[in-house]
This record gives C-alpha cells, sequence and structure tokens, in this order.
C-alpha cells in the first residue's frame, strides 16, 4: 500500500510542477480584473491597482503585462485627459500586434473606441464595432455589452435613437440578471430613447422597471441615475397629461433618496419641477422652481426659459413674457432628437405668435407639422423595433427555459448514468471480489487436498511397507522358531525317548524364547507408535 502510495506521488508530481503558474503573472491578472470593476466606482482605487499592476511589470519580461497596464492607464485617461489615453491605447496595440498577443485585442479597441468618442465618432465607431466583434468570438458578454452600450450613446448623440435603442436592447440580454448596475442604466438609456421617438407608455414602463431594480439593489453610489430615471418618468408623464402622477412620484423620489438635494444631477431635475408647477396650474411655484438653483444656466436653458415664458403668460405678466419671448426666437437650438425638434419649434412657434410676427409662427408651426410627421414614422419604426424585440425576448426566454429542461434532463440523465456506472461497478467489483475470494479459497482447499493426498498417500505407502515387513517377520522370523519347536515335538518317540531329556527341553526353551523375544520387540514397536522393519526384531 505504502508502495502504491508513493508512486502515484511519483506519478502526479511532473504534473504539479509543469502545471503551476507564475505567482507574478497570477497576481497581475488579479489586478487587471480588478481595475476593470472599479472603473467608473472608484477611479482611486483604480488608479492603486494600476500603481501595483506598473511596479509588478517593472520587474517582468512579459510584455502580456506592458499591454494591461498601458490598458487601464488609457481606460483612466478617459475623459479627462484623451490624448494621454490615446497615446497609451495606441502604443498597447502596435505592443500586441508586434509580439502577436491578441488575447486583450477586443477590451484594447473597447478602450480606443470609448477615447475616440471624444474626438473622431467615426472611429469610435469602427473601434466599438470590432471590440464587439471580437468579444462575440470570445464569448465575452462584458466587453459585448460595454461596446453596444458606448455605440448607443454615441448614435444619441447624432440624434439616431433607432440605432441607440436597437444597440440597447441588443446590450440588455447580455447582463440579464447578472450585473444590476448595468441593467438599471441600460433602462434608463431605453427609456431615454423611446422618449425621444414619441413612445411614451413604453418609455414609463422601463423607467418603471429600472428604478424597482435600482432600489432593490440598494443603488448606492449610483443616485445620479435614479434621478434621472425618475426624470424620464415624470417628462413621459407630462407628455401624456398626467401631471398628478408626475408630481407623486416626485415626491417619492424625494422619499427614497432623503440626501437628493446634495446630488448634482438634483439641479438639472429643477426643470423637471417647474415643468411639473406649471402642468398643475401652479405658475407662481413654477417660476420659483425655474429661477433658483441653477448652477449651470446653459443646460436645458431654452426649456427652462420657456417654463419662464409659460409661467409668466400663467401669471398675466405680459411685460416679462414679452422679454422671456424675445429671449426664445433669439437664439433657438438645434436639437437632435426628432422629438426635441417638435418641442422647440412648439416653442418657437408660440413666442412669435406672442410676439406677433406671424410670418414667423407660421414657418416654424410648419416645421413642427414635419416633425411631427418623422416623429410619427419614427414612433411607429420604434414600436416595430421594440415589439420585435419582445417578441425575440420572448423566443429567446422559450429557448433558453426549452435549452433549461434539456440541460436538467441531461444532468438527470447524468447522474443516472453515473449512479449506473457506480452501481454496475460496484456490483463488479463485488463479482471479482468473490471471484477472487473463492479463487484463493479453491487455491488453498486444492492445497490442503493435495497435502491430505500425500499424507495418505504416505500413510498407505508405510502402512504398505509394515504390511510387508510384518509379512516377512511372519514368514521368516516368526515360523522358524515356530516350525524348530514344532519339529521337536513331531520327533519320533523312540528318537524321544533316545534323547536327553534335558537338552530337548533346553532346546524347546531357547526356541520358545525366540519366538517371545520377536513377540515383544512387534509389541514394544507398536507400543512406541514406530514403525518396525525386519532388523528391529531380535532374535
Amino acid at each position: 500500500m505504502i508502495l502504491k502510495f508513493l508512486l502515484l506521488i511519483i506519478f502526479i508530481s511532473p504534473f504539479q510542477v509543469f502545471g503551476q503558474k507564475d505567482p507574478r503573472r497570477t497576481k497581475i491578472e488579479i489586478l487587471y480584473d480588478s481595475a476593470w470593476k472599479m472603473k467608473g466606482i472608484n477611479t482611486d482605487k483604480a488608479f492603486q491597482l494600476l500603481h501595483q499592476m506598473d511596479t509588478i511589470a517593472l520587474y517582468s519580461k512579459d510584455p502580456r503585462d506592458d499591454i494591461q497596464v498601458l490598458e487601464i492607464r488609457a481606460w483612466l485617461n478617459n475623459p479627462h485627459n484623451v490624448l494621454n489615453g490615446l497615446a497609451s491605447i495606441r502604443q498597447a496595440i502596435a505592443l500586441a500586434n508586434a509580439k502577436a498577443i491578441h488575447q486583450y485585442d477586443r477590451r484594447l479597441f473597447y478602450v480606443a473606441g470609448g477615447l475616440f468618442k471624444h474626438t473622431n465618432l467615426d472611429s469610435a465607431n469602427y473601434y466599438l464595432e470590432t471590440s464587439y466583434h471580437l468579444a462575440r468570438l470570445s464569448k465575452d458578454s462584458v466587453v459585448m455589452s460595454n461596446a453596444l452600450n458606448t455605440m448607443a450613446f454615441i448614435a444619441m448623440d447624432q440624434g439616431d435613437f433607432i440605432k441607440a435603442l436597437k444597440y440597447l436592447q441588443t446590450c440588455e440580454k447580455y447582463f440579464f440578471g447578472k450585473q444590476p448596475a448595468k441593467m438599471v442604466t441600460s433602462k434608463l438609456n431605453q427609456s431615454h430613447a423611446l422618449s425621444a421617438v414619441g413612445l411614451e407608455d413604453r418609455a414609463i414602463e422601463l423607467a418603471k422597471q429600472g428604478i424597482e431594480q435600482a432600489l432593490q439593489e440598494h443603488y448606492k453610489g449610483y443616485e445620479n441615475q435614479l434621478i434621472s430615471l425618475y426624470g424620464n418618468l415624470i417628462e413621459s408623464l407630462l407628455k401624456l397629461n398626467k401631471p398628478l402622477e408626475a408630481y407623486r412620484y416626485w415626491r417619492k423620489m424625494m422619499v427614497e433618496i432623503p440626501h437628493v438635494h446634495d446630488l448634482p444631477e438634483y439641479s438639472h431635475f429643477t426643470l423637471t419641477i417647474g415643468e411639473i408647477y406649471l402642468a398643475l396650474d401652479s405658475p407662481a411655484l413654477a417660476l420659483s422652481a425655474l429661477t433658483k438653483n441653477v448652477p449651470n444656466p446653459k443646460f436645458g436653458s431654452y426649456r427652462r426659459n420657456a417654463g419662464i415664458f409659460y409661467a409668466y403668460g400663467q401669471l398675466g405678466d405680459r411685460k416679462n413674457q414679452r422679454e422671456m419671448a424675445q429671449e426664445l426666437i433669439r437664439k433657438i437650438p438645434k436639437v437632435k432628437s426628432v422629438d426635441g425638434s417638435m418641442n422647440t419649434f412648439k416653442i418657437a412657434e408660440q413666442a412669435f405668435e406672442f410676439l406677433q410676427m406671424n410670418d414667423s409662427a407660421y414657418h416654424y408651426h410648419k416645421l413642427y407639422f414635419e416633425s411631427y410627421q418623422l416623429l410619427y414614422s419614427q414612433r411607429q419604426l420604434g414600436e416595430i423595433l421594440q415589439d420585435e424585440f419582445n417578441a425575440k425576448l420572448v423566443l429567446e426566454q422559450s429557448e433558453a427555459a426549452m435549452e433549461r429542461k434539456i440541460l436538467e434532463s441531461e444532468i438527470r440523465y447524468n447522474k443516472q448514468r453515473f449512479l449506473f456506472v457506480v452501481a454496475v461497478t460496484v456490483l463488479l467489483a463485488f463479482i471479482v471480489g468473490l471471484l477472487i475470494i473463492r479463487y484463493r479459497s479453491a487455491r488453498r482447499f486444492n492445497s490442503l487436498l493435495n497435502q491430505r493426498v500425500e499424507e495418505r498417500t504416505q500413510e498407505l505407502f508405510e502402512k504398505n511397507k509394515q504390511l510387508s515387513e510384518y509379512a516377512f517377520i511372519n514368514a521368516h522370523k516368526l515360523r522358524a522358531p515356530v516350525a524348530r519347536i514344532l519339529g521337536l515335538l513331531n520327533l519320533p518317540l523312540d528318537e524321544r525317548q533316545g534323547a536327553e531329556p534335558s537338552a530337548l527341553m533346553a532346546m524347546l526353551r531357547a526356541e520358545s524364547e525366540s519366538l517371545d523375544n520377536i513377540v515383544r520387540s512387534i509389541t514394544k514397536a507398536i507400543e512406541d507408535k514406530r514403525m518396525f522393519d525386519r532388523n528391529d526384531i531380535r532374535m
């Protein structure tokens, strides 16, 4: 048993030695994965991890370490220092190509796409699409979802909300149930895209789903996304002329996020609060919300001025309303989304109409109508896309359920097969054990039988030899004195009378003693339980 154990150790040891990984390589891989997770959550922690990676790479001759360090450094420069980030990522891509190391290409191209998003949208889309396809080949769902999410942001920046919605819907299936933070962000972006193409009901549904999931996951550190979800929900409700419901969700947000006033995103939310009060016919409260707590006047300034214009109108303040109307027509913004353009044209039309500039008002009325037609077509396209996505999602869920059942049946079958194999193995082992026991028993029995046969044969041989000796003794040793005694007794009477009586008796005595000695020798041998032969007989 000890010998088998030693042989097993000797056999396994070489594989353990050759299968061991470089501990420095393992550590830098762990730091690399941790830095990926920390980006966007805790930048300071990500920089600490980068410093540790840089220290390891400094004493390492493995080019993979340098590639990973350059990638993380480029990533952390986005968007603070895009030029340095682009320099790092280009260096990483060049090093990977020179050393034919392509296992990090999907992430390198993703980081490059994120950096080019600030400088060149065409290059950004190229790198992101390449990253997405490489990630699909390697089945890296994290990179796929990140690439699609970034492409969706670019599409929304370009005003193509249909394409953005398609990217976001495709993106969502790669992290469903696994990454709650990304799920909430996806719901936020999809609700924004759906609202931009006029699908307010569906935008509201997705916003509610995002809020519910965010609250379930205790969305600490991401309250700004939660505020944006509430903002999308409230704005969609206002577009559907549901101000009371919008007001209830605003109050709910105030309860769910007690420190909401301290968050930067809330300053943008004051615009939506003003619009809620306008819809509830509370112009004084609306005017108060729209004119205070504005750290960034450029954000939503046209919508804000429009809200103030409407508030002065509800208050009957014609003078201030005229000033705001002149401010509105002075600089009419270009909005990328069709829904935003339509709202902008409607505001401009009303401002020109208030100033009695009918030609300009009619011009923007035509633009509003054209935007409405375009929005209607995009709404239809969005509905088709959403329906297709829902149908595809249902199909994929049914397929996933079917695959799950098949997998469960396969697991159950494999368990049964494993149990069957185990049972058969145990049975075979039992049978083999029985055969071995029987074989050993048969060998032992045959050995004992052979031994008994040999002993019996030897015993018979000895007995035969004893009988032969006894026959010889009987024929020669015993018969001789008996014959002589009989011969003396059978002498003729006249001869016996002529002989000396004493001599005759001496002869008879001698022969009788000889016969007695032979009998005694035989008796003693029998008593001693030993073999006797003719040489043991004393005459």
